[in-house]
C-alpha cells in the first residue's frame, strides 16, 4: 500500500534549487536510508514528505489519515513545568480516532520514557541534547506512526540509546532515516535487507503466503547468522565511543 508520494517535486530557496523535479514513493513496509553531506537538502526533503514544507512545483499525495511522525535532528519540546507534562500535551494534540486511543498512547509514552531512562519531573529547558532526542523518540514510538522519519537519529545518543533505537525501529510499519554517516545506516538496515532478500525467495519465487514467508525469512536469516558467527566467518568489535567518533578514527 502506498503511503506517500512525490511527483516532479521542485523546491528552491532563492536561486538555489534543493529539489529538482524528483519522484519518490514510500510504501508500507519499506525501510529507506538516505545518505548525503550536510546542506544537500535531506532535512528539507523530510519536511516535504511530512507535509510541513510546501513544494514550489509538482504534486504530493498521501494515504487518507496517514500518521506520520518526524523526529528532527535537534528536537524542540513544548514548554511545560515538567517533561512528562510536555510530552503528554504533545500526545493530546496529536490526531486521534477516539479517547481510548489517546489513553493507549499515554500509557505507551510512560513505557518508552522508562525504557529511554527519562525523568518525567525534569523541566524541558534543562534537558541535554541526548535527553531531548530520547524524549522525542519516546513520543514518536508512543503514537505508533505508519511512517516514522528520523533525521540524524544517533546525534547526541550514547551507545545504550543507539541500541534501544536499533531495536525499536525494526517494529515500525515504514521507516525513513537520513544521515551523513554511512555506518549508521548500515547498522540500521543490514539485517532488514537480509530479511527482505529471503522474503523475496520464499514469497515471490516459491509462492508461499505472506505470513509464512516472513516467518521463514526471519528464521532463516537468524539461523544463517548464528552459523556464520559460530564458524567465525563474522567478526566485529565493540567500543564505548559513539559511532560518529568511531568513524572519525576509521577515516
Amino acid at each position: 500500500m502506498q503511503l506517500v508520494s512525490l511527483t516532479a517535486a521542485a523546491l528552491s530557496f532563492g536561486d538555489r534549487p534543493l529539489l529538482d523535479r524528483i519522484d519518490l514513493k514510500i510504501d508500507a513496509g519499506e525501510r529507506i536510508g538516505l545518505i548525503g553531506r550536510n546542506g544537500t537538502g535531506k532535512s528539507t526533503l523530510l519536511r516535504v514528505i511530512a507535509g510541513i514544507t510546501t513544494i514550489d512545483e509538482g504534486r504530493r499525495q498521501q494515504k487518507n489519515s496517514l500518521r506520520i511522525v518526524q523526529v528532527d535532528q535537534e528536537p524542540v519540546l513544548l514548554e511545560r513545568p515538567t517533561l512528562g507534562a510536555s510530552l503528554q500535551a504533545q500526545i493530546e494534540a496529536f490526531e486521534h480516532a477516539d479517547e481510548r486511543q489517546t489513553w493507549r498512547q499515554l500509557s505507551r509514552l510512560a513505557e518508552f520514557m522508562t525504557r529511554f531512562g527519562l525523568d518525567t519531573e525534569r523541566r524541558p529547558a534543562t534537558l541535554s541534547g541526548g535527553e531531548r532526542k530520547r524524549a522525542a523518540l519516546s513520543f514518536a514510538f508512543a503514537v505508533e506512526p505508519e511512517l516514522l522519519m528520523l533525521d540524524e537519529p544517533t546525534n547526541h545518543l550514547d551507545i545504550e540509546g543507539i541500541e534501544q533505537l536499533e531495536t525499536l525501529v525494526c517494529e515500525m510499519p515504514a521507516l525513513l532515516v537520513i544521515t551523513h554517516y554511512i555506518h549508521t545506516t548500515s547498522r540500521l538496515y543490514e539485517l532488514l535487507l537480509l530479511i527482505a532478500a529471503a522474503d523475496l525467495v520464499f514469497r515471490h519465487l516459491l509462492g508461499l503466503p505472506k505470513d509464512v514467508a516472513l516467518y521463514l525469512s526471519v528464521l532463516s536469516v537468524l539461523v544463517a547468522l548464528t552459523i556464520l558467527v559460530q564458524c567465525h566467518w563474522i567478526t566485529g568489535r565493540t567500543t564505548n565511543k559513539p559511532i560518529e567518533a568511531q568513524e572519525q578514527e576509521d577515516s
